[in-house]
């Protein structure tokens, strides 16, 4: 029967089977896509919850695919929403993107801000190490001089205690010899 086909008849025949096979391997390709798209989706979806309210989640849109394909839908409508999913996922990269560049620029600013107050800090540390540091010195200086007073006392005491003593002497030497004039 293929043999009594005209040139024409085959073309035909040839371009539905074409168009069959076509059709099958775009579907196949779609589910494909869809199965690793959902994978991907669902780890977008836990990991990166939607900026934007208003967008359809990711898993809907690919729910949405899955159903026309089982419902062998046309495939302008299937490639629309994956059109749509991926205008959806690059507005959010967008978001995202922009939202990291102001937590960038936010951290930079504390960085320096911190940064400024271990600054501070560790001067202040420094300068109150020298304090105390010239405040030991002080002490090991006054406890020295404490010490060489305490010694002079005693010796002055000392002196003035023999100095004492010399003039009661002195004193009664003199009582004795007025008392015998």
């Amino acid at each position: 029967m293929l043999r009594s086909l005209v040139g024409s008849e085959m073309c035909i025949r040839d371009r539905y089977m074409g168009n069959k096979k076509q059709r099958n391997m775009k579907a196949l390709a779609l589910v494909l896509a869809v199965l690793v798209a959902t994978g991907f989706a669902t780890k977008f979806q836990t990991a990166l919850p939607s900026l934007n309210p208003n967008n359809k989640v990711p898993m809907n849109i690919l729910s949405e695919i899955a159903s026309r394909i089982a419902a062998d839908g046309p495939l302008d409508d299937i490639f629309n929403l994956f059109n749509s999913l991926e205008s959806q996922i690059r507005n959010e990269q967008v978001q995202h993107d922009e939202l990291y560049a102001r937590q960038q620029v936010e951290c930079s600013g504390e960085r320096s801000f911190r940064e400024k107050e271990i600054a501070d800090a560790t001067n202040a540390i420094n300068l109150a190490t020298d304090e105390k540091n010239a405040a030991a010195v002080s002490l090991s200086q006054n406890q020295q001089q404490l010490e060489t007073n305490v010694k002079s006392q005693a010796d002055v005491s000392a002196l003035i205690k023999d100095l004492e003593e010399q003039r009661a002497a002195a004193n009664a030497v003199y009582k004795r010899r007025n008392a015998e004039f």
